[in-house]
Protein backbone atom coordinates (compact mmCIF):
# COMPACT_ATOMS: atom_id res chain seq x y z
CA UNK A 1 0.00 0.00 0.00
CA UNK A 2 1.02 3.63 -0.43
CA UNK A 3 1.22 4.40 3.34
CA UNK A 4 3.50 1.38 4.07
CA UNK A 5 5.89 2.44 1.30
CA UNK A 6 6.19 5.94 2.79
CA UNK A 7 7.09 4.53 6.28
CA UNK A 8 9.76 2.29 4.81
CA UNK A 9 11.30 5.19 2.87
CA UNK A 10 11.42 7.38 5.98
CA UNK A 11 13.12 4.58 7.96
CA UNK A 12 15.78 4.19 5.26
CA UNK A 13 16.62 7.88 5.33
CA UNK A 14 16.98 7.90 9.07
CA UNK A 15 19.32 4.93 8.86
CA UNK A 16 21.60 6.65 6.34
CA UNK A 17 21.77 9.77 8.46
CA UNK A 18 22.73 7.65 11.47
CA UNK A 19 25.54 5.92 9.59
CA UNK A 20 27.14 9.17 8.48
CA UNK A 21 26.65 10.94 11.83
CA UNK A 22 27.90 8.08 14.02
CA UNK A 23 31.56 9.24 14.31
CA UNK A 24 30.49 12.64 15.58
CA UNK A 25 28.06 11.57 18.18
CA UNK A 26 29.14 11.20 21.83
CA UNK A 27 28.50 7.72 23.03
CA UNK A 28 25.54 7.46 25.33
CA UNK A 29 23.01 4.81 26.29
CA UNK A 30 19.80 5.36 24.43
CA UNK A 31 18.22 2.10 25.38
CA UNK A 32 16.12 -0.27 23.26
CA UNK A 33 12.63 0.56 21.97
CA UNK A 34 10.51 -1.62 19.70
CA UNK A 35 7.74 -0.10 17.51
CA UNK A 36 5.05 -2.41 16.22
CA UNK A 37 2.63 -1.33 13.42
CA UNK A 38 -0.67 -2.83 14.32
CA UNK A 39 -2.82 -1.86 11.23
CA UNK A 40 -2.76 0.08 8.01
CA UNK A 41 -3.09 3.84 8.02
CA UNK A 42 -6.60 5.12 7.52
CA UNK A 43 -7.03 8.91 7.27
CA UNK A 44 -10.31 10.38 8.59
CA UNK A 45 -11.93 13.78 8.24
CA UNK A 46 -13.36 15.57 11.19
CA UNK A 47 -17.07 16.34 11.25
CA UNK A 48 -18.08 19.73 9.75
CA UNK A 49 -20.04 22.22 11.79
CA UNK A 50 -23.62 22.07 10.49
CA UNK A 51 -26.72 24.19 11.10
CA UNK A 52 -29.19 22.19 13.09
CA UNK A 53 -32.61 21.34 11.68
CA UNK A 54 -34.24 22.18 14.99
CA UNK A 55 -34.52 25.96 15.51
CA UNK A 56 -33.31 27.32 18.74
CA UNK A 57 -34.04 30.53 20.58
CA UNK A 58 -37.31 32.30 21.32
CA UNK A 59 -39.83 31.72 18.53
CA UNK A 60 -42.91 32.66 20.51
CA UNK A 61 -42.26 36.41 20.65
CA UNK A 62 -43.53 38.48 17.64
CA UNK A 63 -41.75 41.67 16.79
CA UNK A 64 -43.69 44.03 14.50
CA UNK A 65 -41.29 45.99 12.32
CA UNK A 66 -42.92 49.08 10.81
CA UNK A 67 -42.19 49.44 7.07
CA UNK A 68 -42.26 52.81 5.35
CA UNK A 69 -42.75 53.16 1.54
CA UNK A 70 -42.31 56.19 -0.60
CA UNK A 71 -42.39 56.92 -4.37
CA UNK A 72 -39.55 59.11 -5.45
CA UNK A 73 -40.50 61.61 -8.13
CA UNK A 74 -37.64 60.90 -10.44
CA UNK A 75 -38.25 60.94 -14.21
CA UNK A 76 -36.39 58.43 -16.29
CA UNK A 77 -34.39 59.75 -19.16
CA UNK A 78 -36.27 59.32 -22.49
CA UNK A 79 -34.30 60.12 -25.56
CA UNK A 80 -36.90 58.68 -28.03
CA UNK A 81 -37.83 61.08 -30.80
CA UNK A 82 -40.92 59.95 -32.82
CA UNK A 83 -40.62 60.11 -36.57
CA UNK A 84 -43.57 61.34 -38.62
CA UNK A 85 -45.85 58.67 -40.16
CA UNK A 86 -46.69 59.19 -43.78
CA UNK A 87 -50.42 59.07 -44.60
CA UNK A 88 -51.71 56.00 -46.40
CA UNK A 89 -52.54 56.61 -50.03
CA UNK A 90 -54.78 54.53 -52.24
CA UNK A 91 -53.32 53.76 -55.58
CA UNK A 92 -54.78 56.00 -58.24
CA UNK A 93 -56.65 53.42 -60.31
CA UNK A 94 -58.12 54.71 -63.47
CA UNK A 95 -61.89 54.36 -63.33
CA UNK A 96 -62.96 52.25 -66.26
CA UNK A 97 -65.22 53.91 -68.75
CA UNK A 98 -68.72 52.50 -68.63
CA UNK A 99 -70.66 51.71 -71.76
CA UNK A 100 -74.24 52.81 -72.10
CA UNK A 101 -75.40 50.07 -74.42
CA UNK A 102 -74.99 46.35 -75.02
CA UNK A 103 -76.33 44.19 -77.86
CA UNK A 104 -76.21 40.42 -78.20
CA UNK A 105 -77.47 38.61 -81.28
CA UNK A 106 -77.24 35.04 -82.54
CA UNK A 107 -78.74 32.43 -84.83
CA UNK A 108 -78.61 28.64 -84.74
CA UNK A 109 -80.11 25.28 -85.48
CA UNK A 110 -83.88 24.69 -85.32
CA UNK A 111 -84.24 28.26 -86.62
CA UNK A 112 -83.25 29.62 -83.23
CA UNK A 113 -82.82 33.38 -83.01
CA UNK A 114 -81.63 35.48 -80.08
CA UNK A 115 -81.61 39.25 -79.65
CA UNK A 116 -80.78 41.07 -76.42
CA UNK A 117 -80.37 44.81 -75.97
CA UNK A 118 -79.60 46.90 -72.87
CA UNK A 119 -79.23 50.65 -72.51
CA UNK A 120 -78.40 52.29 -69.20
CA UNK A 121 -77.41 55.66 -67.79
CA UNK A 122 -73.80 56.18 -66.67
CA UNK A 123 -72.50 56.79 -63.15
CA UNK A 124 -74.58 59.26 -61.20
CA UNK A 125 -75.17 60.14 -57.57
CA UNK A 126 -78.72 61.23 -58.32
CA UNK A 127 -80.40 58.58 -60.46
CA UNK A 128 -80.10 55.41 -62.53
CA UNK A 129 -82.35 54.55 -65.46
CA UNK A 130 -82.45 52.30 -68.48
CA UNK A 131 -84.28 49.68 -70.47
CA UNK A 132 -83.75 46.10 -71.63
CA UNK A 133 -85.16 43.95 -74.42
CA UNK A 134 -84.93 40.19 -75.01
CA UNK A 135 -86.22 37.92 -77.75
CA UNK A 136 -85.58 34.17 -78.01
CA UNK A 137 -87.46 31.96 -80.44
CA UNK A 138 -87.25 28.53 -82.03
CA UNK A 139 -89.17 27.24 -85.06
CA UNK A 140 -87.68 23.79 -85.52
CA UNK A 141 -89.14 20.33 -85.88
CA UNK A 142 -89.32 17.24 -83.66
CA UNK A 143 -90.01 14.03 -85.54
CA UNK A 144 -93.39 12.36 -84.90
CA UNK A 145 -94.70 15.29 -82.86
CA UNK A 146 -96.54 18.52 -83.57
CA UNK A 147 -95.00 21.91 -84.26
CA UNK A 148 -92.84 22.86 -81.20
CA UNK A 149 -92.22 26.52 -82.04
CA UNK A 150 -91.89 28.91 -79.09
CA UNK A 151 -90.77 32.46 -78.34
CA UNK A 152 -90.08 34.52 -75.24
CA UNK A 153 -90.23 38.30 -75.54
CA UNK A 154 -89.65 40.85 -72.80
CA UNK A 155 -89.13 44.61 -72.61
CA UNK A 156 -88.44 46.44 -69.37
CA UNK A 157 -88.10 50.08 -68.34
CA UNK A 158 -86.66 51.01 -64.96
CA UNK A 159 -85.49 54.01 -62.98
CA UNK A 160 -84.11 54.76 -59.54
CA UNK A 161 -83.82 58.09 -57.73
CA UNK A 162 -81.25 58.43 -54.94
CA UNK A 163 -82.06 60.69 -51.98
CA UNK A 164 -80.23 61.54 -48.76
CA UNK A 165 -81.64 58.70 -46.67
CA UNK A 166 -83.80 56.71 -49.06
CA UNK A 167 -84.26 55.68 -52.68
CA UNK A 168 -87.29 55.58 -54.96
CA UNK A 169 -87.36 53.06 -57.78
CA UNK A 170 -89.94 52.15 -60.42
CA UNK A 171 -90.21 49.43 -63.06
CA UNK A 172 -92.55 48.63 -65.97
CA UNK A 173 -92.39 45.29 -67.82
CA UNK A 174 -94.19 43.79 -70.76
CA UNK A 175 -93.79 40.09 -71.50
CA UNK A 176 -95.23 38.01 -74.33
CA UNK A 177 -94.64 34.25 -74.34
CA UNK A 178 -95.76 32.03 -77.21
CA UNK A 179 -95.77 28.22 -77.07
CA UNK A 180 -97.45 25.43 -78.96
CA UNK A 181 -99.18 22.30 -77.66
CA UNK A 182 -97.12 19.85 -79.70
CA UNK A 183 -97.80 16.90 -77.36
CA UNK A 184 -99.46 14.60 -79.91
CA UNK A 185 -98.02 12.06 -82.32
CA UNK A 186 -99.96 10.71 -85.28
CA UNK A 187 -100.40 12.49 -87.55
CA UNK A 188 -98.16 15.46 -86.73
CA UNK A 189 -100.34 17.80 -88.81
CA UNK A 190 -103.55 16.73 -87.06
CA UNK A 191 -103.82 20.25 -85.61
CA UNK A 192 -102.79 23.50 -87.22
CA UNK A 193 -100.29 25.89 -85.66
CA UNK A 194 -103.11 28.29 -84.89
CA UNK A 195 -105.07 25.61 -83.00
CA UNK A 196 -102.12 24.64 -80.81
CA UNK A 197 -100.87 28.17 -80.24
CA UNK A 198 -100.73 29.32 -76.61
CA UNK A 199 -100.08 33.04 -76.11
CA UNK A 200 -99.57 34.60 -72.69
CA UNK A 201 -99.35 38.39 -72.31
CA UNK A 202 -98.33 40.11 -69.08
CA UNK A 203 -97.90 43.76 -68.18
CA UNK A 204 -96.62 44.65 -64.74
CA UNK A 205 -95.61 47.75 -62.80
CA UNK A 206 -93.76 48.16 -59.51
CA UNK A 207 -92.99 51.13 -57.26
CA UNK A 208 -90.79 50.99 -54.12
CA UNK A 209 -89.57 53.52 -51.59
CA UNK A 210 -86.85 52.18 -49.28
CA UNK A 211 -84.52 53.69 -46.69
CA UNK A 212 -80.80 52.99 -46.70
CA UNK A 213 -79.50 50.49 -44.18
CA UNK A 214 -77.09 51.97 -41.61
CA UNK A 215 -75.90 49.73 -38.80
CA UNK A 216 -74.13 52.64 -37.05
CA UNK A 217 -77.31 54.47 -36.13
CA UNK A 218 -80.57 53.53 -34.50
CA UNK A 219 -82.73 55.35 -37.03
CA UNK A 220 -85.81 53.35 -38.08
CA UNK A 221 -85.54 51.40 -41.33
CA UNK A 222 -88.57 51.25 -43.61
CA UNK A 223 -89.75 49.99 -46.98
CA UNK A 224 -93.01 50.57 -48.82
CA UNK A 225 -93.85 49.01 -52.16
CA UNK A 226 -96.78 48.47 -54.51
CA UNK A 227 -97.14 46.30 -57.59
CA UNK A 228 -99.75 45.51 -60.19
CA UNK A 229 -99.89 43.08 -63.08
CA UNK A 230 -102.40 41.66 -65.51
CA UNK A 231 -101.81 38.40 -67.34
CA UNK A 232 -104.05 36.74 -69.90
CA UNK A 233 -103.91 34.08 -72.59
CA UNK A 234 -105.76 33.26 -75.78
CA UNK A 235 -108.01 30.72 -73.98
CA UNK A 236 -109.97 33.41 -72.10
CA UNK A 237 -107.96 33.06 -68.89
CA UNK A 238 -107.31 36.37 -67.18
CA UNK A 239 -105.73 37.31 -63.87
CA UNK A 240 -105.28 40.69 -62.18
CA UNK A 241 -102.99 41.19 -59.22
CA UNK A 242 -102.46 44.03 -56.77
CA UNK A 243 -99.75 43.75 -54.13
CA UNK A 244 -98.59 45.85 -51.22
CA UNK A 245 -95.50 45.33 -49.10
CA UNK A 246 -94.38 47.28 -46.07
CA UNK A 247 -91.64 46.93 -43.48
CA UNK A 248 -90.70 48.94 -40.40
CA UNK A 249 -87.71 48.07 -38.20
CA UNK A 250 -86.14 49.73 -35.16
CA UNK A 251 -82.77 48.77 -33.65
CA UNK A 252 -82.00 49.36 -29.97
CA UNK A 253 -78.45 48.25 -29.07
CA UNK A 254 -78.38 44.49 -29.78
CA UNK A 255 -82.15 44.26 -30.18
CA UNK A 256 -84.24 44.77 -33.28
CA UNK A 257 -88.01 45.07 -33.54
CA UNK A 258 -89.51 44.47 -36.97
CA UNK A 259 -92.99 44.49 -38.50
CA UNK A 260 -93.60 43.19 -42.03
CA UNK A 261 -96.90 43.40 -43.92
CA UNK A 262 -97.58 41.69 -47.25
CA UNK A 263 -100.91 41.80 -49.11
CA UNK A 264 -101.43 39.89 -52.38
CA UNK A 265 -104.87 40.29 -53.96
CA UNK A 266 -105.59 38.20 -57.07
CA UNK A 267 -108.69 38.04 -59.24
CA UNK A 268 -108.88 35.06 -61.61
CA UNK A 269 -111.42 34.78 -64.42
CA UNK A 270 -112.21 31.78 -66.63
CA UNK A 271 -115.17 30.08 -68.28
CA UNK A 272 -114.77 27.13 -65.91
CA UNK A 273 -115.14 29.41 -62.88
CA UNK A 274 -118.30 30.89 -64.39
CA UNK A 275 -119.70 27.44 -65.10
CA UNK A 276 -118.98 26.12 -61.61
CA UNK A 277 -119.92 29.45 -60.01
CA UNK A 278 -116.59 29.64 -58.17
CA UNK A 279 -115.37 32.69 -56.32
CA UNK A 280 -112.63 34.20 -58.46
CA UNK A 281 -110.87 36.00 -55.58
CA UNK A 282 -107.63 34.68 -54.14
CA UNK A 283 -106.39 37.06 -51.43
CA UNK A 284 -103.57 36.45 -48.97
CA UNK A 285 -102.62 39.02 -46.31
CA UNK A 286 -99.61 38.37 -44.07
CA UNK A 287 -98.52 40.20 -40.91
CA UNK A 288 -95.24 39.13 -39.34
CA UNK A 289 -94.10 40.92 -36.16
CA UNK A 290 -90.68 39.71 -35.02
CA UNK A 291 -87.96 40.34 -32.47
CA UNK A 292 -84.29 39.90 -33.32
CA UNK A 293 -81.40 39.66 -30.88
CA UNK A 294 -77.87 39.83 -32.22
CA UNK A 295 -74.74 39.48 -30.11
CA UNK A 296 -71.36 38.93 -31.69
CA UNK A 297 -71.67 35.76 -33.76
CA UNK A 298 -75.17 34.77 -32.65
CA UNK A 299 -78.50 35.95 -34.05
CA UNK A 300 -81.94 34.88 -32.80
CA UNK A 301 -85.26 35.81 -34.43
CA UNK A 302 -88.65 35.10 -32.85
CA UNK A 303 -91.97 36.02 -34.40
CA UNK A 304 -95.51 35.06 -35.32
CA UNK A 305 -96.70 34.80 -38.92
CA UNK A 306 -100.39 35.76 -39.06
CA UNK A 307 -101.98 34.95 -42.43
CA UNK A 308 -105.52 35.65 -43.59
CA UNK A 309 -106.48 33.64 -46.68
CA UNK A 310 -109.56 34.38 -48.78
CA UNK A 311 -110.13 31.53 -51.25
CA UNK A 312 -113.77 30.47 -51.58
CA UNK A 313 -113.85 30.83 -47.79
CA UNK A 314 -111.92 33.04 -45.41
CA UNK A 315 -109.44 31.40 -43.01
CA UNK A 316 -106.99 32.70 -40.41
CA UNK A 317 -103.68 30.86 -39.99
CA UNK A 318 -101.09 31.30 -37.23
CA UNK A 319 -97.52 30.04 -37.66
CA UNK A 320 -94.74 30.42 -35.09
CA UNK A 321 -91.55 31.75 -36.62
CA UNK A 322 -88.04 31.18 -35.27
CA UNK A 323 -84.56 31.54 -36.73
CA UNK A 324 -81.16 30.87 -35.20
CA UNK A 325 -77.88 31.75 -36.89
CA UNK A 326 -74.29 31.37 -35.74
CA UNK A 327 -71.90 33.23 -38.01
CA UNK A 328 -68.12 33.46 -37.64
CA UNK A 329 -67.09 36.18 -40.12
CA UNK A 330 -68.86 34.32 -42.94
CA UNK A 331 -66.16 31.63 -42.75
CA UNK A 332 -68.49 29.34 -40.81
CA UNK A 333 -72.27 29.75 -40.71
CA UNK A 334 -74.68 27.44 -38.90
CA UNK A 335 -78.39 28.19 -39.17
CA UNK A 336 -81.83 26.78 -38.48
CA UNK A 337 -85.39 27.88 -39.15
CA UNK A 338 -88.88 26.80 -38.09
CA UNK A 339 -91.93 28.38 -39.67
CA UNK A 340 -95.04 27.93 -41.79
CA UNK A 341 -96.87 29.90 -44.46
CA UNK A 342 -99.48 30.02 -47.20
CA UNK A 343 -98.00 29.56 -50.66
CA UNK A 344 -100.20 31.46 -53.09
CA UNK A 345 -100.46 30.11 -56.63
CA UNK A 346 -101.31 32.23 -59.65
CA UNK A 347 -101.78 31.97 -63.38
CA UNK A 348 -98.70 34.18 -63.74
CA UNK A 349 -96.36 31.78 -61.91
CA UNK A 350 -97.94 28.50 -63.08
CA UNK A 351 -97.91 29.28 -66.79
CA UNK A 352 -94.22 30.15 -66.71
CA UNK A 353 -93.30 26.96 -64.92
CA UNK A 354 -95.46 24.80 -67.19
CA UNK A 355 -96.59 26.52 -70.42
CA UNK A 356 -98.72 23.50 -71.37
CA UNK A 357 -101.52 24.02 -68.84
CA UNK A 358 -105.05 23.86 -70.22
CA UNK A 359 -107.99 26.19 -69.81
CA UNK A 360 -109.70 24.04 -67.15
CA UNK A 361 -107.36 24.83 -64.25
CA UNK A 362 -108.62 25.59 -60.76
CA UNK A 363 -106.06 27.68 -58.90
CA UNK A 364 -105.70 27.08 -55.17
CA UNK A 365 -103.13 27.65 -52.45
CA UNK A 366 -100.80 25.40 -50.48
CA UNK A 367 -100.82 25.44 -46.69
CA UNK A 368 -97.28 24.75 -45.50
CA UNK A 369 -98.09 23.59 -41.97
CA UNK A 370 -94.53 22.86 -40.89
CA UNK A 371 -91.35 24.04 -42.53
CA UNK A 372 -88.22 23.03 -40.63
CA UNK A 373 -84.81 23.63 -42.17
CA UNK A 374 -81.20 23.80 -41.08
CA UNK A 375 -77.84 24.00 -42.71
CA UNK A 376 -74.17 24.81 -42.55
CA UNK A 377 -71.85 26.79 -44.81
CA UNK A 378 -68.11 27.11 -44.41
CA UNK A 379 -64.92 27.83 -46.25
CA UNK A 380 -62.42 25.08 -47.04
CA UNK A 381 -59.35 27.12 -47.77
CA UNK A 382 -59.37 30.46 -49.55
CA UNK A 383 -61.35 29.62 -52.70
CA UNK A 384 -63.33 26.50 -51.76
CA UNK A 385 -66.79 26.75 -50.17
CA UNK A 386 -69.34 24.19 -49.00
CA UNK A 387 -73.04 24.58 -48.25
CA UNK A 388 -75.40 21.90 -46.98
CA UNK A 389 -79.07 22.15 -46.06
CA UNK A 390 -81.80 19.79 -44.82
CA UNK A 391 -85.49 20.64 -45.09
CA UNK A 392 -88.50 18.81 -43.63
CA UNK A 393 -92.01 20.02 -44.40
CA UNK A 394 -95.64 19.02 -44.19
CA UNK A 395 -98.24 20.60 -46.49
CA UNK A 396 -101.94 20.58 -47.09
CA UNK A 397 -103.00 20.91 -50.75
CA UNK A 398 -99.53 20.62 -52.23
CA UNK A 399 -99.83 21.42 -55.94
CA UNK A 400 -98.81 18.99 -58.70
CA UNK A 401 -99.18 19.00 -62.49
CA UNK A 402 -101.28 16.16 -63.88
CA UNK A 403 -101.70 15.58 -67.60
CA UNK A 404 -105.25 15.29 -68.86
CA UNK A 405 -106.48 12.40 -70.99
CA UNK A 406 -105.35 13.10 -74.56
CA UNK A 407 -106.47 10.23 -76.78
CA UNK A 408 -107.91 12.38 -79.57
CA UNK A 409 -106.33 15.75 -78.83
CA UNK A 410 -103.06 17.37 -77.83
CA UNK A 411 -101.73 16.92 -74.32
CA UNK A 412 -102.61 19.56 -71.72
CA UNK A 413 -102.08 19.74 -67.98
CA UNK A 414 -104.35 20.42 -65.04
CA UNK A 415 -103.61 21.18 -61.40
CA UNK A 416 -104.21 18.63 -58.65
CA UNK A 417 -103.74 19.07 -54.91
CA UNK A 418 -102.81 16.52 -52.25
CA UNK A 419 -101.43 16.50 -48.72
CA UNK A 420 -97.75 15.69 -48.74
CA UNK A 421 -94.67 15.19 -46.57
CA UNK A 422 -91.12 15.78 -47.74
CA UNK A 423 -87.53 15.31 -46.70
CA UNK A 424 -85.10 17.31 -48.83
CA UNK A 425 -81.30 17.55 -48.84
CA UNK A 426 -79.20 20.07 -50.72
CA UNK A 427 -75.41 20.16 -50.95
CA UNK A 428 -73.14 22.37 -53.02
CA UNK A 429 -69.39 22.69 -53.41
CA UNK A 430 -67.83 25.59 -55.28
CA UNK A 431 -64.29 26.56 -56.16
CA UNK A 432 -63.87 30.14 -57.35
CA UNK A 433 -60.53 31.89 -57.73
CA UNK A 434 -62.32 35.07 -58.87
CA UNK A 435 -59.74 35.34 -61.60
CA UNK A 436 -59.80 32.49 -64.07
CA UNK A 437 -61.40 29.33 -62.61
CA UNK A 438 -64.95 28.62 -61.49
CA UNK A 439 -66.08 25.11 -60.59
CA UNK A 440 -69.35 24.30 -58.82
CA UNK A 441 -71.31 21.14 -58.10
CA UNK A 442 -74.85 20.95 -56.70
CA UNK A 443 -76.92 17.97 -55.69
CA UNK A 444 -80.53 17.82 -54.52
CA UNK A 445 -82.46 14.92 -53.04
CA UNK A 446 -86.26 14.93 -52.76
CA UNK A 447 -88.20 12.31 -50.86
CA UNK A 448 -91.85 13.37 -51.25
CA UNK A 449 -94.74 11.19 -50.13
CA UNK A 450 -98.37 11.97 -50.99
CA UNK A 451 -101.59 10.81 -49.33
CA UNK A 452 -103.91 9.95 -52.24
CA UNK A 453 -102.04 10.39 -55.55
CA UNK A 454 -100.23 7.40 -57.01
CA UNK A 455 -96.97 9.39 -57.23
CA UNK A 456 -95.79 12.95 -56.63
CA UNK A 457 -96.20 13.83 -60.31
CA UNK A 458 -93.16 15.30 -62.09
CA UNK A 459 -90.99 15.41 -59.00
CA UNK A 460 -87.60 13.73 -59.62
CA UNK A 461 -85.90 12.21 -56.61
CA UNK A 462 -82.41 13.41 -57.58
CA UNK A 463 -80.95 16.36 -59.43
CA UNK A 464 -77.28 17.10 -60.14
CA UNK A 465 -75.70 20.15 -61.75
CA UNK A 466 -72.08 20.84 -62.60
CA UNK A 467 -70.51 24.01 -63.98
CA UNK A 468 -66.93 24.63 -65.04
CA UNK A 469 -65.61 27.93 -66.38
CA UNK A 470 -62.03 28.81 -67.25
CA UNK A 471 -60.78 32.21 -68.40
CA UNK A 472 -57.75 32.16 -70.68
CA UNK A 473 -56.10 35.57 -70.33
CA UNK A 474 -59.58 37.09 -70.18
CA UNK A 475 -59.84 36.56 -73.95
CA UNK A 476 -61.22 33.05 -74.37
CA UNK A 477 -63.84 31.84 -71.87
CA UNK A 478 -65.08 28.25 -72.24
CA UNK A 479 -67.94 27.13 -69.98
CA UNK A 480 -69.34 23.64 -69.45
CA UNK A 481 -72.74 22.94 -67.85
CA UNK A 482 -74.00 19.45 -67.01
CA UNK A 483 -77.47 18.68 -65.71
CA UNK A 484 -78.91 15.36 -64.58
CA UNK A 485 -82.47 14.55 -63.54
CA UNK A 486 -83.69 11.25 -62.11
CA UNK A 487 -86.82 9.48 -63.31
CA UNK A 488 -90.24 11.13 -62.99
CA UNK A 489 -93.80 9.85 -63.05
CA UNK A 490 -96.89 11.12 -64.81
CA UNK A 491 -100.30 10.02 -66.07
CA UNK A 492 -100.69 8.11 -69.32
CA UNK A 493 -102.58 9.28 -72.39
CA UNK A 494 -105.73 7.54 -71.15
CA UNK A 495 -105.62 9.60 -67.95
CA UNK A 496 -105.59 6.51 -65.71
CA UNK A 497 -102.33 4.62 -66.14
CA UNK A 498 -98.98 5.74 -64.74
CA UNK A 499 -95.97 6.30 -66.99
CA UNK A 500 -92.33 6.62 -66.01
CA UNK A 501 -90.18 9.26 -67.68
CA UNK A 502 -86.59 8.09 -68.00
CA UNK A 503 -83.72 9.94 -66.30
CA UNK A 504 -81.68 12.13 -68.60
CA UNK A 505 -78.43 14.07 -68.96
CA UNK A 506 -78.11 17.48 -70.54
CA UNK A 507 -74.58 18.67 -71.41
CA UNK A 508 -74.05 22.20 -72.71
CA UNK A 509 -70.85 23.89 -73.89
CA UNK A 510 -70.29 27.56 -74.68
CA UNK A 511 -67.18 29.50 -75.69
CA UNK A 512 -66.79 33.29 -75.70
CA UNK A 513 -63.96 34.99 -77.56
CA UNK A 514 -63.39 38.64 -76.66
CA UNK A 515 -61.92 40.18 -79.77
CA UNK A 516 -61.76 43.60 -78.13
CA UNK A 517 -63.24 45.50 -75.20
CA UNK A 518 -66.35 46.18 -77.24
CA UNK A 519 -66.70 43.18 -79.53
CA UNK A 520 -66.90 39.46 -78.76
CA UNK A 521 -68.04 36.25 -80.46
CA UNK A 522 -69.82 33.30 -78.83
CA UNK A 523 -70.79 29.72 -79.68
CA UNK A 524 -73.23 27.54 -77.70
CA UNK A 525 -73.82 23.80 -78.03
CA UNK A 526 -76.87 22.46 -76.16
CA UNK A 527 -77.83 18.85 -75.37
CA UNK A 528 -74.53 17.48 -76.61
CA UNK A 529 -75.63 13.92 -75.70
CA UNK A 530 -78.40 14.39 -78.31
CA UNK A 531 -80.94 12.84 -75.94
CA UNK A 532 -84.65 13.21 -76.52
CA UNK A 533 -85.75 13.69 -72.95
CA UNK A 534 -89.10 14.67 -71.43
CA UNK A 535 -89.59 17.27 -68.71
CA UNK A 536 -93.34 16.72 -69.16
CA UNK A 537 -95.02 13.69 -70.69
CA UNK A 538 -95.56 13.94 -74.48
CA UNK A 539 -93.32 17.02 -74.71
CA UNK A 540 -89.82 15.96 -75.80
CA UNK A 541 -86.88 18.31 -76.12
CA UNK A 542 -84.81 19.08 -79.17
CA UNK A 543 -81.80 16.88 -79.61
CA UNK A 544 -78.48 18.64 -80.18
CA UNK A 545 -78.80 22.35 -80.80
CA UNK A 546 -76.28 25.07 -81.63
CA UNK A 547 -76.27 28.87 -81.50
CA UNK A 548 -73.59 31.34 -82.60
CA UNK A 549 -73.43 35.10 -82.58
CA UNK A 550 -71.70 38.20 -81.36
CA UNK A 551 -71.96 40.91 -78.69
CA UNK A 552 -71.20 44.59 -79.00
CA UNK A 553 -71.05 47.28 -76.33
CA UNK A 554 -71.16 51.00 -77.04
Amino acid sequence: MIHTTRIKTQAALIGLIGIFAAPFVVAQDLGDEQINVVKDYKPALSQAIKITDIPSGDTGTYLNVEQKYAILEISANNNFVPSPIKPVKIKDDNIKNLQRGFIKAGYGLEKTSLIEAYYNSLRSKDFNAGFSFRHLSTNGKINDYGFPGASDNRISLFGKKFMDKAALNARVNFQRDVHHFYGFKVPPDLFSKKETRHVLNTIETELNFESYFNNKTEDPAYKVGMEYYNTSNNFDLNESHFGFKGMLAKRIDDHNLRLAVDASLNKYESKLYDTLNLDNANNVIRILPSYMFKKRNLMLVLGLNVVNEKLQDSELHLYPHAELTYNVQDAFVLYGKFSGNIQQHSLYSISRENPFIGSDVVIGNTNRLIDLSGGVAFKIGHDLNFHGRVNIWRSEDQMFYQNNAAVDTFQTYALVYDDANAFEVHASLSYDTRKNILLSFNTDYYNVSVDTLAEPWYTPQYKFTLRFEYRIKDKIIPRLDWYYSAAQFGKGIDGNSTVKLKPYHDLNLSVDYRYSKNLSVFVQLNNMFAQRYFSYYQYPSYRINALAGLTFSF
